[in-house]
């Protein structure tokens, strides 16, 4: 029998296509499916992640390329893979979004899949952090340049940080009629605690507006334990540099799963997910790496994480931190998940991932401000979630905004005033060597 060829196939498959739509069959599977959406479905969740790492995958937003290099596939995959934790934690806080306008209450989603979903992604940010600031201690023996890492720290989370929290403070203005309703004296105490770049992460109320943490949705808790591990590499890299690094790890990670078994609270799995992270840096870095291409190891992967969504309602517990530490290995070590990290729309949504973080809040809070799109939205989880996808898109467009104007030059900007820095301090040495009188 004669084989259709690519240009018989085409029409050939048109036809069927219509005739289905004819028939009346897909416009009923379409309507089925709508009519059994919730709001936990975790359809939407895909389709919005896929859909936005397509759409940041076209040429006019090669803008956003131009950030810095990454050479090995394990840091490509690390690159990749922050932009889609960012858009997890939006829409786990969406779903939280819609119980409140719908309820009136905030509280965790009673769902396997985005119950956990934030724990999730804050987790693999803190693995993210331990694993390349522990990485750069090893490379350098524990000696890294600490006046260019601690100011780069400064100006690479100063100036977004700022500007969103600007925003907030003007949004709260706007809903007070641009009225002080707060003495001056605890207005500045408590603006000044809101602009410390994160090191205070109690949310306190600005200008007597109650809802104030829920503007930016409090994500700027997390910023303060990212400072805390920034500030305790001075004293762990002395294990560097004795050669006690792989010791340090597994002594530290034992102990902070130790106490997050033994205790209520939640926050001791933190510094397990930085251990987490500082222990495959050590891994990678002794050169032990798993015996399997990217398809297994990217198999592997996805299995960990779904037995995880599958059967945990939390990130913290002895479990949950083993299949996402395996998880988090192999992605660092090969697995591009089928090559979805590696991918231009990944790469770009991973450089715009802290204004996707900081900002997320913003949109929901103005957007959902207005009765008439919070009557409309909220009439169906289909409304929703159609909303949701709108708000995201908005959300990334602003980011990478966002990103090209305060983000990118605050970067540039710490490694000049870094390298000036530098250059002052050997031109003084310089001048105190030819000091006859010295």
């Amino acid at each position: 029998m004669h084989k259709l060829g690519t240009s018989q196939k085409i029409p050939t498959r048109i036809f069927h296509f219509l005739h289905l739509v004819g028939s009346c069959k897909l416009l009923k599977s379409v309507r089925s499916m709508a009519e059994t959406m919730t709001l936990y479905n975790i359809a939407p969740f895909f389709a919005i992640t896929g859909i936005l790492s397509l759409v940041f995958g076209i040429p006019i937003l090669r803008f956003l390329d131009n950030a810095p290099a990454m050479h090995s596939h394990r840091e490509s995959n690390v690159d990749g893979l922050r932009g889609y934790l960012a858009l997890a934690v939006f829409i786990y806080h969406s779903v939280i979004y819609y119980t409140y306008l719908t309820e009136g209450r905030w509280g965790m989603p009673p769902h396997l899949f985005y119950g956990p979903l934030g724990g999730v992604g804050v987790a693999f940010f803190f693995m993210i952090t331990g694993f390349l600031f522990w990485g750069k201690l090893l490379k350098n023996n524990g000696e890294p340049a600490w006046r260019e890492l601690y100011i780069g720290r400064v100006f690479r989370i100063g100036p977004m940080y700022i500007f969103t929290v600007l925003i907030m403070m003007f949004i709260i203005f706007q809903r007070s009629n641009f009225e002080v309703r707060q003495p001056a004296g605890d207005l500045l105490d408590v603006s000044i605690r809101w602009l410390a770049l994160g090191l205070n992460a109690d949310s306190p109320i600005f200008n007597g507006f109650p809802w104030t943490p829920f503007i930016l949705l409090g994500v700027t808790w997390s910023i303060k334990y990212e400072w805390w591990f920034y500030f305790s590499l001075i004293l762990t890299s002395v294990f560097v540099r004795l050669g006690m690094q792989r010791s340090f790890v597994t002594v530290g990670l034992a102990a902070s799963i130790g106490l997050l078994l033994n205790s209520d609270n939640v926050l001791w799995a933190l510094p397990a997910c930085f251990f987490i992270g500082m222990l495959v840096a050590t891994l990678l870095r002794d050169d032990v790496r798993p015996r399997c291409n990217d398809q297994i190891a990217s198999i592997i992967v996805i299995a960990c994480l779904t037995v995880f969504f599958t059967f945990f309602h939390t990130h913290a517990g002895l479990l949950q931190l083993i299949l996402l530490g395996v998880s988090f290995y192999l992605i660092c070590a090969k697995a591009s998940l089928f090559g979805i990290l590696r991918t231009k729309g990944a790469h770009r949504l991973g450089h715009i991932s802290y204004s996707i973080y900081l900002m997320q809040g913003l949109p929901l809070t103005v957007i959902f401000n207005n009765p008439k799109i919070v009557h409309w939205s909220t009439a169906s989880p289909e409304r929703y979630w159609l909303s949701i996808f709108g708000i995201a898109m908005l959300l990334t467009l602003a980011a990478a905004a966002t990103y090209a104007l305060i983000e990118r030059p605050g970067i540039e900007l710490g490694k000049k005033c870094a390298a000036l820095l530098a250059s002052r301090q050997i031109w003084q040495k310089d001048a105190t060597a030819g000091d006859p009188t010295s």
